[in-house]
């Protein structure tokens, strides 16, 4: 005979018998093979609705170790080990308990191990997706090594970086806006476009160049060009030769 077990409260009576193998916890009709219902409060707070706990007896922790729970699917003859969703310690101290949320998930076959992990978030709030040890609120490697964000929409837009540090805007259409400065790592060691691929148009304001020879700036008059020379100061007039129309 199959049962649903109800347990509401304390045990102070039956328990009652029902029409499926189903266990229901402060609820007499579970919807699940296991149901946990709660009422909700007012509280601002998370409710504590299911608790996994492991206790110190004596035992020395290890780092890597806590909670968790393991997911396992279906295939032919049975099922195999899919990933784990745990909370686990980052220090091995008994009286430190800082600790990450990680998630492992495998490909067919693989069975639980420590460098299943795929993400986990640190006692500190950081990110990181391909590392154990992010350093920033988003730390990202991939054997890939690209990072695509993307967006649905009939003109979708994303960015991409590659392993070699290019930024591509997804659609060509697409605008990449920036609300600080775009910088090289290092002054004076990188280009702007290159001999193969060159921007069509380039606008700017002033116009500033500078290497180990000369510092220049060329500023924009109403009616003509002036060329600064920042290291001496002198101006000069750049003349302007008019075109006819139909030249």
């Amino acid at each position: 005979m199959a049962y649903n077990v109800f347990l509401g409260g304390r045990l102070t009576g039956s328990m009652g018998a029902y029409f499926e193998e189903r266990v229901g916890v402060g609820t007499a009709s579970p919807g699940a093979p296991l149901h946990a219902y709660i009422a909700a409060t007012t509280s601002t707070s998370p409710e504590e609705v299911l608790r996994l706990e492991t206790n110190d007896e004596g035992v020395d922790m290890n780092i890597g170790y806590g909670p968790g729970i393991d997911f396992f699917v279906g295939e032919t003859g049975g099922s195999d080990y899919g990933g784990t969703v745990a909370v686990i310690r980052e220090q091995a101290s008994d009286v430190n308990t800082d600790c990450a949320m990680v998630f492992h998930t495998t490909t067919d076959d693989q069975v639980k191990a420590g460098d299943r992990e795929k993400m986990r978030i640190t006692s500190a709030g950081l990110v990181g997706i391909g590392v154990t040890d992010p350093d920033s609120a988003l730390e990202v490697l991939n054997t890939s090594s690209q990072l695509k964000l993307s967006y649905d929409g009939s003109n979708a837009a994303a960015f991409t970086v590659d392993s070699g540090g290019d930024i591509a805007i997804i659609p060509s259409g697409g605008e990449m806006i920036l609300q600080g400065n775009l910088l090289p790592n290092a002054d004076n060691a990188k280009n702007l476009g290159s001999a193969s691929k060159r921007w069509a148009n380039v606008y700017t304001g002033d116009l500033h160049l500078k290497n180990d020879r000369g510092d220049w700036t060329i500023v924009e008059e109403e009616d003509y060009l002036c060329v600064i020379n920042n290291k001496t100061g002198k101006k000069y007039k750049m003349g302007l030769i008019p075109l006819e129309d139909d030249e």
